[in-house]
């Protein structure tokens, strides 16, 4: 917590970004007690950021698979998930889906419960016979960041690329 002090009227901010969102504090006070305070909450609009720890994942088909990433948006976005050609992904038995929040960050987990090939889509690949994707999205109207990724299948082992789409929400 960074705490600073501005004598004055009015508190001028110019080129804020992200590092300045935050709750200020602006106390009046003279000889004549009480002070009076207002507590003011700056909040910045900014483009959205999605951040893939593990950009390569590796099991055996037949065993479960988690992929994570981290979402960074203000306004807040909402995030889901997609495979292959568009086919969102719901919460259930075969794929477990959770998000974490905390004020402009979300950190966004896929778990593929018993990761088969009917979790990757058949195409020709000059490195391995199987390729799908595996895709994050935080869905909106306006900015988009993104990553790639892939689903690289041989006999008996599944190598997960994490693949991220990012759209943010007008305020």
């Amino acid at each position: 917590m960074k705490m600073e002090s501005y004598v004055g009227s009015s508190l001028p901010l110019w080129r804020v970004d992200r590092r300045q969102m935050g709750a200020f504090l602006c106390i009046a006070a003279n000889d004549v007690p009480p002070a009076v305070s207002k507590r003011i909450i700056l909040n910045v609009n900014f483009a959205p950021t999605v951040k893939v720890p593990n950009q390569l994942l590796g099991a055996p088909l037949g065993t479960d698979v988690k992929l994570k990433c981290y979402v960074e948006a203000h306004p807040n976005t909402i995030n889901y998930w997609i495979k292959n050609r568009g086919e969102m992904l719901l919460d259930g038995p075969k794929y477990t889906i959770t998000e974490e929040k905390m004020s402009y960050q979300v950190t966004m987990w896929l778990t593929i419960r018993q990761f088969s090939r009917n979790d990757i889509e058949i195409k020709l690949n000059s490195y391995a016979e199987d390729f799908g994707n595996q895709i994050s999205v935080a869905g909106g109207l306006t900015e988009a960041a993104k990553g790639s990724c892939s689903v690289l299948g041989e006999r008996t082992l599944v190598v997960v690329l994490c693949y991220v789409i990012m759209l943010s929400l007008l305020s």
